[in-house]
């Protein structure tokens, strides 16, 4: 089955796909490659938000290059 994209412009697979562990969760959409243009540190600081779960490097990437909309990211949570 071929990859599709999805919202952030990354590929996603498809159910009956084999699979990868995502390690990000963008709007519900696991994202399992990192942009090639983006260094994430081993120890990246990890946000767990309704709309984005994963590194808050690929979060701020996101905003930044993609255009995802800051208004659907409860920001103030991180600070918490």
């Amino acid at each position: 089955m071929e990859n599709e994209k999805h919202l952030t412009g990354f590929p996603t697979t498809r159910e009956g796909d084999q699979k990868e562990m995502p390690f990000a969760l963008v709007q519900g959409v696991p994202v399992t490659e990192v942009p090639h243009d983006l260094y994430i540190p081993p120890d990246a600081l990890e946000v767990i938000l309704e709309a984005f779960e994963g590194p808050l490097d690929l979060l701020l990437y996101l905003i930044r290059r993609q255009n995802l909309d800051i208004l659907d990211i409860p920001i103030t949570e991180i600070t918490r």
